[in-house]
């Protein structure tokens, strides 16, 4: 689509900082996945209500076995709330994100490992 966002397998790709705070006004009451180019979201500030704290290099490496990569191929850090699971006392991680997303069937363990891992051509971190 010319001048608008770019779909591809059914997801949305907002490529501008103004797509990213439309949406963020207009957030729908079901939960919507967007791929955004980290040059973009670097860009946009958190709106977490909670201060977010970092994944240490345990969750990092439990993510990273759940998508089956090294834990250096993921484009981290990786930013969550602080907080616990009232049912288990386990401290939330991305991974709770990403196994709800899988379980839930909302996306395939392949697909966030692809959106997940540091890109191909750039090799960063």
């Amino acid at each position: 689509m010319r001048g608008g966002a770019r779909y591809d397998h059914d997801v949305r790709r907002p490529h501008s900082e103004a797509e990213i705070r439309g949406l963020l006004k207009k957030r729908p009451r079901e939960t919507h996945t967007y791929e955004v180019s980290r040059e973009v979201l670097e860009r946009i500030p958190f709106d977490a209500k909670e201060p977010l704290r970092v994944m240490d290099e345990a969750e990092a490496e439990e993510l990273a076995r759940y998508l089956e990569v090294d834990a250096a191929q993921l484009a981290g850090p990786f930013s969550v709330v602080e907080a616990t699971c009232p049912e288990c006392s386990r401290r939330i991680t991305f991974l709770d994100f990403v196994k709800t997303a899988v379980d839930g069937g909302h996306h395939e363990r392949n697909r966030l490992r692809d959106v997940l891992e540091v890109p191909k051509s750039s090799g960063e971190r």
